[in-house]
């Protein structure tokens, strides 16, 4: 099945009544959604003229899925930060190579309506646009990050495991699988939390360093969630690509290469027991 998009375009300072005065009203039919007034779904023309929506809401961007197909252009009134993390076409806004944003200059009616025809990009309908700007959020995070490696972390553990630990806790066991486990989304978060308290409890861990395990493997100060998906990304590559190397994996996900290898090693292991 395909994915349903539109072909849009963005506009950060414009109004959309300017916009309204600004259409070609005789080969286009214009709708603003979300609108109270017109209810949940647009009247669609039904004379031949082309179908321009304009969308008040980022977040209403998915919605448009049903009806799709209907839609000659959809016009996005959003933050320019917003509309240039979607990579779409801002019409009314210019991005310099430092990152500043500032208004384009006036355009006239007959340059602005060529610029709709000509400069809209397919825009897939297949997850809602605040995942879209976590995710790029996220990236840009991965991309900055200078904090631990993974292995280090699994390593300053190790070196402060006391000698007289209980025979019952073994570092491989008790810290090293539930934390790969976590890693690979094969077990819960709950789990995961049970597995730390276990760690500080039995293992006699220090609680400040058991709790930054957690926070780096959850992502919320560590990078757990991309070294997760460089490591799926190697070991179960798309049916449609190639294979990729574990150092192409890190590299595309903003990880540490070592990461990857170690993880995927003892990942794959761990998936042989249990099919045993």
């Amino acid at each position: 099945m395909s994915m349903a998009t539109v072909k849009a375009v963005g506009f950060a300072y414009s109004s959309p009544e300017v916009i309204l005065l600004f259409a070609d009203h005789d080969s286009q039919q214009l709708h603003v959604y979300p609108s109270k007034e017109s209810g949940d779904s647009p009247k669609f023309s039904r004379d031949g003229r082309k179908n321009v929506l304009l969308l008040l809401s980022l977040d209403a961007l998915p919605k448009l899925a049903s009806w799709n197909t209907k839609l000659h252009r959809v016009l996005i009134f959003g933050t320019a930060d917003d509309l240039f993390s979607m990579n779409l076409p801002v019409l009314d806004a210019l991005r310099e190579e430092d990152g500043k944003v500032t208004p384009n200059r006036r355009q006239t009616r007959d340059e602005l309506l060529t610029r709709i025809e000509d400069e809209a990009i397919s825009v897939p309908l297949d997850r809602s646009v605040s995942a879209q700007r976590h995710a790029s959020r996220k990236a840009a995070e991965t991309a900055s990050y200078s904090g631990p490696t993974f292995r280090e972390i699994l390593k300053e553990l190790r070196s402060l495991l006391s000698a007289n630990v209980p025979p019952e806790f073994t570092f491989a066991d008790d810290v090293g699988v539930p934390s790969i486990m976590r890693l690979m989304h094969e077990t819960q978060q709950t789990d995961f939390k049970g597995a730390c308290k276990r760690m500080i409890e039995v293992g006699g861990l220090p609680e400040n360093k058991v709790k930054a395990l957690f926070r780096w493997v959850e992502g919320i100060d560590g990078i757990g969630p991309e070294l997760s998906k460089a490591v799926d990304a190697f070991i179960y590559p798309d049916e449609a690509a190639e294979e990729i190397t574990a150092d192409a994996a890190a590299s595309k996900y903003g990880v540490d290469q070592d990461d990857v290898k170690a993880v995927a090693k003892v990942y794959r292991r761990l998936q042989d027991i249990e099919e045993e």
